[in-house]
């Protein structure tokens, strides 16, 4: 657990990273597969609306 903090913490510090693991954050937290309808809030960040 504190691995992910800290990566987050520097991930937050250095946002040009932010697009190389934008992909990796989406597996993490279950953002990817096809069962996922995925649009972009206004931030950039990816939201989950599929609740079931």
């Amino acid at each position: 657990m504190a691995n992910l903090i800290y990566f987050f913490e520097f991930l937050n510090s250095h946002e040009e990273l932010k697009t190389v693991f934008d992909n990796d954050i989406e597996a993490l937290f279950g953002f990817r597969g096809s069962h996922v309808k995925r649009h972009r809030a206004g931030d950039g960040m990816m939201v989950n609306t599929s609740f079931s």
